[in-house]
C-alpha cells in the first residue's frame, strides 16, 4: 500500500478516538455512597427506601433532584409538612460520586386529640386497643390509616363486616400546630356468611377444602373463622397456598360472600436434612412422603435416617462420649412408616410403626419397635387435644449400671433379667395451646415501622400438657403413670429486644416399682438447665474406670468409702428421677436480621425417689443454678451456640466397679470433684459448657 493511502485511514482511527475519548469523559460516575444528614425524626430505612438513587448506579441529577421532592412529600405524610430536603452530588477523581440529602425535618403537626364516635351503641362495650395514631405525637397519614384499619377489624371480630370510619376532624392549620382528629364510626348491620366459591387445585377437590372451612353459610361473620379455615387448609401437607377473600353479598341481604382459593405443591416428595447438636450428635434423616395418599388429602410418610454419628471424636466438644462400653457411642437408626388420615374438618387419626435405635447419652439406648395409634383434634382454636396408644418392645443394653445404683439390682442375675426386651404400653393424652398470635411470629427483627410493629403480638406463648398410664389392661410389662407440663412466653420489646421465660415439670408415679430408665425424667442439655450435659442434671452414678489407680480405693465391698474422685477416675451416669423442675428466663437482641445474642439464667432440681438402702439413696435430689450467653444464627443455617457455667460443688456420690463375675460391685460412697482440683483459670474452663443445635434441610 502506497503512504498516500494511509493518510484518510489514519485520520479515521484519530476521529475514532477523539470520540471514545469523549465518550469515556462523558459517561455519569457511579454512586458509591447515600447519606441522610438531619433525618432524626423517621427511620433511615423509611427514608431510604423512598428514594430511586441507588448505590452502584450510575448518576443521575434528575433522579436526585426529584428524590428531595420524595423525600419532602414522604415527611409530609408522616406529619412533618415544614420539611425541606436538597440532594447533592459531590464527584470524585475515581469514576465514583457521593450523593447526600440534606433534610431539615421542621417542627411536626401534632395530633393534640383523638375522639372516636358511635361505639357508644354497641352492646356489650367495645374496648379498643391503644390505637397506632396517638395524642401528643405527629399526624401521619400512615398511622391514621392503620388506626382506621384497626377499629374496622374490631368490629369485624364481632360480626360487624360492613363498619365504615371516616374522619371528620384533622385539617391542618394555615400556620401549623396542633390538629384535633374525629373519627365517626358506622357499625352497620351485624353480618353473617353467605355463599361460598371454592377454587382447589388437583389434586383436591371441592369437598376436601368445603370440609376444612371452619365456618358454615348463616354462621356470623368472623375474621377469626376466616383464618382458623386458612391454617386448617395449610394443615394438609399438599397444600401450597391458601387465599380467602370476602366481599358484600346481595344488597339488603346482610351476608357475607366468600371465595376460597387453595394451590396444591407436588402429591409426592422426597426430602432430607442433617444436623449437629449436643443431644443427637451428627445426624441425617431423609423422607419419602406422598400427600395425597390413594387419592383422598391422608398423607403416607417413610422415613430413613440416621443419628449419634462420630460420637466419640466430636466427644468433649459438642456431644458427650465418656463411655468406656462404647453402647452410648454406636450409631443410631431409624425406619418409621406414618399414616394420617383426616375425619371432618378438625380431626386427625395417626398410625405410626417404627424400628429403632435411640441413644440418649448418658441415661438410656432403646432397640427395638415402638408404634403410636391415636387421634389429634382441634378442640377451639389454639388448643389441641390428642390421644393415643404407644406401644414399644425395646432393650437397653446400658440399663445394668442405673438398676443396680437406682434400684440395688446388682447381681448378674438381675441384669440378665433386666436388659432383657421387655414392653411398655402407655395410653397418653395431651393438650397443646398456643396464642393465636404465637403462629404469627417469625425469627428476625420486628419491622421497623411502629404501625406495623403494633399489627404484631406483643407476646407469644404455648403451653404443653401430657399425661402418659401403663399397666396390665394396656398390656404392658410396667405399671405407671407420668405427667408433664411444659411452657414458654416471649415478650417482644421495641424491634430487636426479646425477654423470655420457659418452664418444664414433671412427676413420675409408681416409681416405687422397679422401672426401666426411659419413663423417668432427664433434664439438663441445650433445651433444659443449659450447664449440665445433656440429662446430666440430678443426683448421679460412678462407675470406676478399669484403668483407674485411687489413693485409698480398692476394687471390693466398701472398699473406697470416703475416697475422692474426679473425672479423670470415672464414668458419670445419671438416675434421672420421678420429678422434676427446669426454668430459665433469657434476654434476646438481634443485632442483625439475622444474627441474635442472648443473655440468660436457668435453674434445675431433680429429685431421684431413691429408696434407703439403694447406692442412689445418698443423693436424693440436686439442683443447678447457670448463668451463660449464647448466639443465634439464621443463616446459611439455623444455628445456635450457648456457653453456660456450671456452678457445682463437690459432692457425694455411690461409687461402683464392674464385677468379672458379672454384676456390679459397691465400693461405697465418695467425695466427687467435677472439675478436678487444679483450680484457678484450669477449673474455670471445666466450667464452661458449650450447648449446640443447628441443623440444614436440602
Amino acid at each position: 500500500m502506497r503512504p498516500a493511502a494511509l493518510v484518510p485511514i489514519l485520520a479515521l482511527l484519530c476521529a475514532g478516538g477523539a470520540d471514545l475519548v469523549s465518550a469515556q469523559a462523558a459517561s455519569p460516575p457511579v454512586v458509591r455512597s447515600i447519606s441522610f444528614p438531619g433525618v432524626r425524626a423517621l427511620d433511615r430505612s423509611l427514608v431510604a427506601d423512598a428514594v430511586e438513587t441507588r448505590r452502584g448506579s450510575p448518576l443521575d441529577t434528575g433522579t436526585v433532584r426529584r428524590d428531595a421532592e420524595r423525600i419532602e412529600a414522604l415527611y409530609d405524610a408522616w406529619g412533618y409538612p415544614a420539611a425541606t430536603a436538597r440532594g447533592e452530588s459531590t464527584q470524585r477523581g475515581d469514576g465514583r460520586a457521593d450523593v447526600t440529602f440534606h433534610v431539615v425535618e421542621g417542627a411536626p403537626q401534632l395530633v393534640r386529640s383523638i375522639t372516636v364516635r358511635g361505639l357508644d351503641t354497641l352492646s356489650p362495650p367495645l374496648h379498643l386497643p391503644e390505637l397506632p395514631l396517638r395524642a401528643g405525637e405527629p399526624y401521619a397519614l400512615p398511622l391514621l390509616d392503620a388506626t382506621q384499619r384497626l377499629i374496622s377489624t374490631e368490629l369485624a371480630n364481632r360480626g360487624y363486616a360492613f363498619a365504615q370510619v371516616e374522619v371528620s376532624g384533622g385539617a391542618t392549620p394555615p400556620e401549623g400546630g396542633a390538629s384535633d382528629v374525629v373519627l365517626d364510626v358506622t357499625p352497620g348491620p351485624v353480618a353473617v356468611f353467605g355463599t361460598v366459591e371454592i377454587q382447589a387445585e388437583r389434586p383436591l377437590t371441592e369437598r376436601d377444602v368445603r370440609a376444612r372451612l371452619a365456618y358454615e353459610p348463616g354462621d356470623r361473620f368472623s375474621p377469626e373463622a376466616l383464618e382458623r379455615s386458612r391454617e386448617r387448609l395449610f394443615g394438609l401437607p399438599v397444600v401450597d397456598s391458601v387465599d380467602i377473600t370476602f366481599a358484600p353479598g346481595p344488597e339488603g341481604s346482610g351476608t357475607v360472600a366468600t371465595r376460597v382459593a387453595v394451590g396444591t405443591g407436588r402429591v409426592t416428595a422426597l426430602q432430607g436434612s442433617g444436623g449437629l447438636s449436643s443431644t443427637r450428635c451428627l445426624q441425617g434423616v431423609g423422607w419419602w412422603g406422598s400427600r395425597y395418599f390413594l387419592g383422598a388429602p391422608r398423607t403416607f410418610t417413610l422415613t430413613l435416617g440416621t443419628a449419634n454419628l462420630l460420637r466419640d471424636q466430636l466427644g468433649g466438644v459438642i456431644c458427650e462420649s465418656d463411655d468406656e462400653q462404647g453402647v452410648f457411642t454406636h450409631p443410631d437408626f431409624l425406619v418409621r412408616g406414618e399414616l394420617r388420615q383426616p375425619v371432618g374438618s378438625r380431626t386427625w387419626l395417626l398410625a405410626d410403626l417404627a424400628a429403632m435405635r435411640e441413644t440418649q447419652a448418658g441415661a438410656y439406648v432403646r432397640r427395638g419397635f415402638d408404634g403410636r395409634f391415636g387421634a389429634t383434634r382441634e378442640l377451639r382454636w389454639g388448643l389441641l387435644g390428642s390421644a393415643a396408644y404407644a406401644p414399644q418392645r425395646t432393650e437397653d443394653p446400658s440399663a445394668a449400671l442405673f438398676f443396680c445404683g437406682v434400684y440395688d439390682a446388682c447381681s448378674a442375675r438381675d441384669e440378665d433379667e433386666l436388659t432383657d426386651a421387655a414392653t411398655l404400653a402407655p395410653v397418653e393424652v395431651g393438650l397443646v395451646w398456643a396464642s393465636p398470635g404465637a403462629r404469627r411470629v417469625a425469627p428476625g427483627p420486628r419491622p421497623e415501622q411502629r404501625w406495623l410493629r403494633q399489627l404484631l403480638p406483643d407476646r407469644a406463648v404455648v403451653a404443653r400438657a401430657t399425661l402418659a398410664a401403663a399397666g396390665g389392661p394396656s398390656f404392658s410389662e410396667y405399671d405407671y403413670g407420668r405427667a408433664l407440663l411444659e411452657g414458654s412466653v416471649t415478650q417482644f420489646v421495641g424491634r430487636r429486644v426479646e425477654l423470655a421465660a420457659r418452664g418444664r415439670v414433671g412427676a413420675l408415679l409408681g416409681a416405687g416399682d422397679i422401672l426401666p430408665p426411659q419413663v423417668r425424667l432427664f433434664g439438663g442439655g441445650p433445651y433444659g438447665v443449659r450447664g449440665a450435659p445433656v440429662n446430666r442434671l440430678g443426683p448421679k452414678l460412678l462407675l470406676l474406670r478399669s484403668d483407674a489407680v485411687v489413693p485409698g480405693c480398692e476394687v471390693r465391698p466398701g472398699g473406697c468409702e470416703g475416697a475422692t474422685v474426679d473425672p479423670d477416675d470415672v464414668r458419670v451416669r445419671a438416675t434421672g428421677g420421678d420429678a422434676l423442675l427446669e426454668t430459665g428466663v433469657e434476654g434476646r437482641v438481634w443485632v442483625t436480621g439475622w444474627a441474635q445474642l442472648a443473655g440468660f439464667v436457668d435453674f434445675g432440681t431433680v429429685w431421684s425417689g431413691a429408696e434407703d438402702g439403694t447406692p442412689a439413696a445418698v443423693t436424693r435430689t440436686e439442683s443447678l443454678l447457670s448463668p451463660g450467653i449464647g448466639v443465634r444464627l439464621l443463616r446459611p443455617v439455623t444455628f445456635r451456640v450457648d456457653v453456660a457455667y456450671d456452678t457445682s460443688p463437690d459432692r457425694v456420690y455411690p461409687l461402683l466397679a464392674s464385677d468379672p463375675a458379672g454384676g456390679f460391685v459397691r465400693l461405697g460412697d465418695v467425695r466427687f470433684l467435677p472439675f478436678g482440683d487444679e483450680g484457678g483459670w484450669s477449673e474455670f474452663g471445666r466450667r464452661l459448657r458449650v450447648q449446640i443445635s443447628s441443623g440444614f434441610t436440602y
